[in-house]
């Protein structure tokens, strides 16, 4: 017996997608994803069912996807090597910006952020800090 504990559903064009938290009987939960397309008067369906343990995987897989055709339309040339997102991470926390690092690897900002984010790295602001002091002057 398996039991619905949560559901979205959202319709994009003719395609209709459902998307259910599943418990199992055994207290597992497994995401079913459902996609029903309406092709003139019949209703076609296909069904993706994804293991817990895999699931965060399964989203920073889709994320990345997500970033790399959306932000990037030249993607299909270029592509993030695991070294790569190593070397992004490291040159980040040495304090080389966001905006160089995409320059230096060909690839949009929104993209390198979701990088560092999927890598639990906060990102944050690193420009110095402005001088506020006025400058000296000697009284004569």
């Amino acid at each position: 017996m398996k039991t619905i504990a949560a559901t979205e559903q959202f319709d994009y064009k003719n395609n209709s997608y459902v998307i259910d938290l599943v418990q199992h009987e055994d207290h597992f939960y497994t995401v079913e994803i459902i996609q029903s397309k309406s092709i003139k008067s019949s209703i076609e369906q296909s069904r993706i069912v994804i293991n817990p343990a895999v699931l965060s995987r399964f989203i920073k897989v889709l994320q990345n996807f997500n970033a790399k055709s959306l932000l990037n339309p030249n993607y299909y040339k270029k592509h993030l090597s695991a070294l790569d997102e190593k070397h992004i991470q490291e040159s980040y926390l040495k304090g080389v910006s966001i905006k160089n690092l995409a320059i230096q690897f060909d690839q949009s900002v929104e993209l390198i952020e979701m990088v560092l984010c999927n890598n639990g790295i906060v990102i944050a602001e690193n420009k110095p800090p402005r001088y506020w002091r006025k400058p000296y002057r000697r009284k004569k």
